[in-house]
């Protein structure tokens, strides 16, 4: 069997090599765009639901996002705890916030007015 040589073999291989690497890497930043809303848009519905409902799916959902499968089980728990204590303070705050009457818009014509002086 003889052996051919092809002069720009190498080359043309180095173009098609570094076309796929950057291919891939616009395919992998479009996956984690995509995950990132996705996630952060259960989160965040997850506050609005009213009931023993919407605080158990944001309790369930920050706990989820926050422990790490490469983590110890140990380290899982623990993330996954503080991760649903922080969903559930959040929509506490966001309730409270909701219930309180804060004439925003006069809060916001009030400081204009003291900054313009």
């Amino acid at each position: 069997m003889q052996k051919k040589n092809y002069p720009g073999a190498p080359e043309k291989m180095r173009v098609d090599v570094r076309r796929q690497i950057e291919k891939d890497g616009k395919a992998v930043r479009l996956q984690e765009s995509i995950n990132f809303y996705g996630d952060t848009t259960l989160k965040v519905a997850g506050i609005f639901v009213g009931g023993p409902v919407g605080w158990a799916a944001t309790g369930a959902l920050y706990a989820l996002d926050s422990a790490r499968p490469e983590d110890s089980i140990e380290h899982q728990v623990v993330d996954a705890a503080l991760g649903a204590a922080e969903g559930v303070l959040l929509k506490g705050a966001f309730g409270v916030v909701r219930g309180a009457a804060i004439p925003i818009a006069g809060c916001g014509y009030g400081r204009d007015q003291q900054v313009s002086r």
